[in-house]
């Protein structure tokens, strides 16, 4: 029974650095160096004009809303539209995280 017991020990040992990847490997989170940001951290728009907000180095879909909606509206995909002058806050929510970026509308100038 002692020698069973080893065995499957070492078995277990060897499938672990072997095949990490698996549920019997050992599982440990890495960090890439880099924290996640968005692609523009504020912007100065006129009414009419649109600008695209991503977070940077990640693929996952994220959720997009607006302080003001009358001042700067965004859709699902990340695209802000400014409306009216004032300032609107962007948050883009990615699990628990979020980023914020600025937008400024300001005046049509003719």
């Amino acid at each position: 029974m002692k020698k069973i017991c080893i065995l499957l020990l070492a078995l277990l040992l060897m499938i672990r650095f072997i095949y990490p990847h698996t549920r019997f490997g050992y599982r440990r989170s890495w960090s890439v160096g880099f924290s996640h940001r968005l692609n523009i951290e504020s912007a100065t728009l006129k009414p009419g004009e649109k600008v695209f907000v991503k977070i940077v180095g990640i693929n996952k879909r994220a959720k997009y809303s607006s302080s003001d909606f009358r001042i700067a509206s965004v859709s699902f995909r990340g695209v802000v539209y400014a409306r009216q002058p004032g300032t609107a806050i962007i948050s883009v929510r990615e699990g628990s995280h979020i980023y914020k970026c600025r937008i400024t509308v300001s005046r049509k100038t003719t």
